[in-house]
């Protein structure tokens, strides 16, 4: 993990202009906006948002403007003008800051895809993007595929249940990039889905009886040498105590149940060897 405080080829250097009439500056460095065509002329004129009030300790110098340790509040849209008030140059300005190192995590509801998902640690007020790449043991490197349904997360398809996967998301924005670097293995990271279709029914002639009966989630597929163990735990609504037993079955009968009470039932999933976590209820 690490940050780059010079950004990559893709991205831009030093408070330049990636769009025409934008420049980007770092909170708390001296930002230099030029005017184009100031050289030679007397009385050029900045003004901000059409005003003629800068910010406090702005310097003119040949021209161009300085701002000192430049404030996030001195971003804006800025102007120079000539004596006579002609327009000679306006650009608008970004303040901000370097990325930091994202936060990452990962969690695969099969054994064959895995996502991940992120969090800035720093807010940049400036443009960003994010670029997701695995590398295998074998040296093999991909993308991890973004969504844009669904902002920063990605995910990877067609793994290899026994491979070790290390994840870079590099947090990249006009100022410089960021990355953080997870080592991903499918065993430890395989969280399945829910359960699906539970249904709980009495027995009839049996007060002290539940059938319940679930299906594996869709999301797993079905195969003979990855399977899921169930753990189903209930409980009288009136009552603060569960009762939970651990089965390979996709049904079980409750003989403990309290007749004529309400109770709450609800099942969750794991991998049959014990691997990764317990799915949601």
């Amino acid at each position: 993990m690490g940050r780059n405080p010079l950004p990559p080829t893709a991205l831009l250097t030093r408070c330049s202009v990636p769009v025409a009439g934008v420049q980007y500056g770092q909170v708390g460095a001296d930002v230099i906006l030029s005017c184009a065509g100031a050289q030679g002329r007397s009385g050029v004129e900045w003004r901000r948002d059409g005003a003629a009030a800068l910010p406090e300790g702005c310097v003119l110098r040949d021209g161009d403007l300085l701002l000192p340790q430049a404030e996030l509040a001195a971003g804006g849209a800025y102007s120079c003008h000539d004596g006579s008030g002609q327009l000679l140059r306006s650009v608008s300005l970004w303040l901000g800051y370097l990325p930091g190192i994202p936060s990452v995590t990962c969690r695969a509801s099969d054994y064959e895809n895995f996502s991940c998902s992120w969090t800035p640690s720093v807010e940049t007020f400036l443009p960003t993007r994010y670029i997701t790449t695995y590398r295998t043991q074998t040296r093999q490197v991909g993308p991890c595929v973004q969504d844009p349904g669904r902002p920063r997360t990605c995910r990877v398809h067609k793994c290899e249940f026994w491979s070790s996967y290390r994840l870079n998301v590099t947090e990249a924005n006009p100022l410089g990039s960021s990355f953080r670097l997870l080592d991903v293995t499918m065993q430890a990271i395989i969280k399945p889905d829910p359960p699906e279709g539970l249904v709980v029914e009495p027995v009839p002639s049996a007060p002290r009886r539940l059938r319940v009966r679930w299906q594996y989630p869709a999301s797993w597929p079905k195969e003979p040498h990855f399977q899921l163990k169930f753990r189903l735990q209930y409980r009288p609504i009136a009552h603060g105590s569960w009762s939970t037993v651990e089965t390979a079955n996709l049904s079980e009968v409750i003989t403990d149940a309290f007749s004529g009470l309400e109770h709450v039932v609800q099942v969750g999933a794991k991998d049959f060897l014990d691997a990764g976590n317990w799915s949601e209820w």
